[in-house]
């Protein structure tokens, strides 16, 4: 059991991941076409598992948590999954549907500071 403290933020707290192999995509492009007059954008991944290029990706939670317990503290790395099960908002919810990397990593939303000071067993 220990206590999350810290979240540091130099890694960032997400990444886009390939809807079917679940690993990290990389962007590469951006396409912009004119459907019945309006602009249409749409983001352009590789993923190097499928060695292809995806355009189905989604958010996925990757935070470095600082905890400690009586003994000292520990750095540890949740992904999506376990992380899910502890932010009360998934990421897609959290990133708005933008897929834009964030201007400032250091201001964590407010679903992810809440695990702020709460007791966890990892």
């Amino acid at each position: 059991m220990c206590i999350v403290y810290a979240i540091d933020s130099d890694w960032g707290w997400y990444y886009f991941g390939c809807s079917t192999c679940n690993k990290k995509v990389f962007k590469v492009g951006t396409n912009v076409r004119t459907l019945n007059g309006q602009e249409i954008t749409s983001h352009i991944w590789w993923c190097e598992v499928c060695k292809e290029n995806v355009s189905f990706v989604s958010p996925r939670f990757k935070l470095h948590l600082v905890v400690k317990d009586d003994t000292g503290e520990a750095r540890l790395m949740l992904l999506d999954m376990v992380a899910s099960g502890l932010i009360s908002e998934s990421a897609t919810e959290l990133l708005n549907g933008s897929f834009d990397e964030l201007e400032d990593p250091d201001e964590l939303p407010e679903a992810i500071t809440q695990i702020f000071g709460k007791t966890f067993t990892f």
